[in-house]
């Protein structure tokens, strides 16, 4: 690409981003955009050195092994894990020793958790992975980080690159000075960009800069904060999204195609934008992405299928606890496709069904459903329509001591309906999320779906 108007960037840009989109489940994402015929390129690849996903691991696997990569450590210390969090309170870059050691405690609580939640075959590569990252000695949070992931891959025989470089060792203060000198314009460049995505997109992902605001970051304790344009002398520079865009993609390698997710390619819109404006021409970039579930459509469907049947069973509860034998045999027959854990629980439950049933044979209770019966069938009979109300009032009565008299049966079940029901939504949680690390699964599932990539 020889050169870009500022007008043709935002057409070409924009038609190309109103189509990235979380991708639909088992697809993947690729894209194409400023493709270039540019020779020796080298394949660049950024992030946080955090827990992956499957969609982040995605743009390491395709990056080629002699490709390039830069670890954010700038971004926060923060671990996610399914619902489970850890958060150093500090940027990666300050991740101590001990600060590691807290990550392996952490790796291994949340092992511990998912196995309350998933089946132990699910999760047989967490537990490699946390083997690896407990051999693996402790040192700069980066470089541990990258041997643990590397090798844990290499037992896939998976590859990817070895050099990478760190936010936090990249003289940024060229770039700083540049911004301050130039702040007004540039900051008007940044809202400029910023309203031209929303314009056409309905959203962007961080507000506009005030106006003696840059956007970058720099240090109070362990603490970030933003820079603002009269402090030129601060040491400690790191940069904020769109900084970091600019200099990845025009500072560092001048010969490059950027690898991105989604989010990234909506922050380098603006980075773009403004550097089109200096007379830049945006490098090749390839978006990539995957969703891939923990489980299959079939069984989400039979958990659906499940909670209705729960639901039914406990309105159930306080109007018919005679029809509940009935429908539990309907929510056994559910919760026995594979769901070791639900049938625990249904096993449970199934324990004070039957004592429900038991206490349903007595005969003072069989009597009171005898005049529950006869009272329905009086209800049917349309020449008892003058009396409904009182048959109906009977009827209550007869609900209300049928209920009295199963009140510890009843109050039994309901507690292990809410246990059952605790553990489909902790179920829910981890199999409709995208966001789960990718070593739960075999990293060669991630591989066979960006293998066809052309690269």
């Amino acid at each position: 690409m020889k050169s870009i108007s500022v007008k043709d960037f935002v057409s070409e840009a924009l038609e190309n981003l109103s189509t990235v989109k979380i991708p639909p489940v088992n697809q993947k994402l690729y894209k194409r955009v400023f493709e270039s015929k540019k020779v020796n390129v080298t394949y660049l690849v950024s992030h946080q050195p955090i827990v992956y996903t499957p969609g982040v691991l995605s743009k390491f696997i395709y990056c080629p092994k002699e490709g390039k990569i830069i670890y954010n450590d700038a971004d926060e210390a923060v671990f996610k894990i399914f619902s489970l969090n850890l958060n150093l309170n500090k940027t990666i870059e300050k991740i101590s020793k001990e600060d590691i050691l807290q990550i392996k405690q952490f790796l291994k609580y949340a092992y511990e958790y998912c196995l309350k939640i998933l089946p132990p075959k699910k999760i047989e590569n967490f537990r490699l992975f946390i083997e690896i990252a407990n051999k693996t000695k402790e040192q700069n949070f980066v470089d541990y980080w990258h041997q643990v992931n590397s090798s844990f891959l290499q037992t896939f025989g998976i590859s990817i690159p070895n050099e990478y470089k760190k936010v936090s060792e990249i003289d940024v203060s060229s770039l700083f000075e540049w911004y301050i000198e130039n702040y007004q314009e540039i900051n008007d460049q940044y809202n400029e960009a910023i309203r031209i995505f929303k314009q056409r997109m309905g959203f962007y992902p961080i507000k506009e800069i005030s106006s003696n605001e840059t956007p970058f970051w720099t240090y109070e304790g362990n603490t970030r904060r933003t820079v603002y344009v009269n402090e030129r002398n601060v040491k400690l520079i790191r940069p904020k999204a769109v900084a970091w865009a600019l200099i990845r993609r025009y500072k560092i390698y001048s010969n490059v195609i950027d690898i991105l997710g989604i989010g990234s390619s909506y922050y380098t819109f603006v980075s773009d934008y403004i550097a089109v404006n200096q007379g830049h021409v945006p490098p090749e970039t390839h978006i990539i992405s995957l969703t891939i579930p923990l489980e299959s459509s079939q069984t989400m469907s039979s958990l659906s299928n499940l909670k209705s049947t729960l639901n039914g069973l406990k309105s159930t509860l306080n109007h018919n606890p005679e029809n509940i034998p009935k429908i539990f045999e309907k929510l056994t027959s559910l919760s026995s496709g594979g769901w070791e854990l639900l049938d625990q629980e249904t096993q449970k439950l199934s324990v004070s069904i039957d004592n429900l049933k038991q206490k349903l044979s007595s005969q003072d209770l069989f009597s009171l459903l005898d005049q529950k019966n006869h009272i329905l069938h009086d209800l049917n009979d349309r020449s008892n329509r003058k009396i409904k109300k009182e048959l109906t009032k009977k009827l209550s009565e007869i609900n209300h001591l049928i209920v009295s008299k199963l009140d510890k049966e009843i109050k039994d079940i309901e507690e292990r309906l809410k246990n059952l029901e605790d553990k489909i939504a902790k179920i829910n949680d981890v199999y409709q999320t995208r966001d789960y690390p990718y070593f739960i699964l075999s990293p060669t599932q991630i591989l066979e779906f960006i293998r066809d990539l052309e690269v």
